[in-house]
């Protein structure tokens, strides 16, 4: 009995394998990027963005609610992507990398401000990274689409009070 439960105890204890990137996913998802709009625009829809999602809270909530919501909409004028092996790092130019193993094994990661996050990495295909970020207040996640040009992100805010996420895009050009 003993054996079998050390057995199980050792199948539950084995973490799962993934699937190492392809040089052609390396390739694509590797790269500098600057906004393809105008920052104005950018931000004119990230705030029209959190407006549409502020009209979810009662108007007595609503001057609570938008600072909130505009700390989970960030936009990045100038990023850069590395995938490699074992690891990818994202880096808002001026900000500090965020640099994380494919696997999940390097737990959460601390933000300049101080709030901690839990990281999942997904490569969809050659051509998509999806990025979850999971905080106390709710989660943020990033879709990468990949093009030869540039890159589309579809950015989805979520929280416990939201009924609907928080929604917007940004096109960028590839630099590099």
């Amino acid at each position: 009995m003993s054996l079998l439960l050390l057995a199980a105890t050792a199948l539950l204890t084995v973490q799962p394998a993934f699937a190492a990137p392809t040089p052609e996913q390396q390739q694509s998802m590797t790269g500098r990027f600057v906004s393809a709009e105008e920052e104005s625009t950018v931000r004119a829809r990230i705030d029209q963005s959190v407006e549409h999602t502020a009209m979810q809270f009662p108007w007595a909530i609503r001057p609570l609610a938008r600072p909130r919501l505009r700390e989970g909409a960030i936009f990045c004028p100038d990023f850069s992507t590395h995938l490699e092996a074992e690891t990818l790092t994202i880096q808002c130019a001026g900000k500090s990398a965020l640099v994380r193993r494919l696997d999940g094994s390097d737990g959460p990661f601390t933000l300049e401000k101080g709030k901690a996050y839990d990281t999942d990495i997904q490569l969809e295909d050659v051509h998509t990274l999806a990025v979850s970020y999971v905080g106390e207040r709710g989660n943020r996640d990033v879709r990468y689409v990949f093009r030869a040009d540039g890159v589309r992100l579809l950015v989805s805010v979520y929280g416990p009070h939201l009924t609907t996420p928080m929604q917007w895009d940004i096109d960028y050009r590839r630099v590099e």
